[in-house]
């Protein structure tokens, strides 16, 4: 019985902290969801940046290995990293300098 009862108020817990989430989302405003939103697409497209010439890499590497015989897929997963380091840190440069600007011109403003 007492199995049940704690089942029962941990639902109870979980579904009222759905609401409560949810209930918040809506008293955001549409600019503050757009802010989570815009985030939320950048953290993925800095992932994929990174993973894309890891996976790239390493899938020609096994082609390579079973083609050729050639053992090269440790330097081409170490070539994938350096690659998607390099896209991520580019991505993250252009999304980094228009709030670098708009900090500055705040700045600007405010004296």
């Amino acid at each position: 019985m007492e199995h049940h009862a704690l089942i029962n108020n941990t639902t109870r817990v979980k579904e009222s902290n759905t609401q409560l989430i949810l209930s918040t989302i809506k008293k955001l405003g549409t600019a503050t969801r757009n802010e989570i939103a815009r985030s939320l697409s950048m953290v993925t497209q800095l992932g994929i940046s990174m993973l894309a010439p890891l996976i790239l890499c390493v899938c020609v590497g096994i082609w390579l290995d079973d083609t050729f015989g050639w053992s090269t897929t440790a330097v081409l997963v170490v070539l994938g990293i350096m690659a998607g380091a390099r896209n991520t840190w580019m991505l993250a440069q252009q999304v980094g300098l228009p709030r670098q600007k708009r900090r500055k011109k705040d700045e600007k403003t405010d004296q």
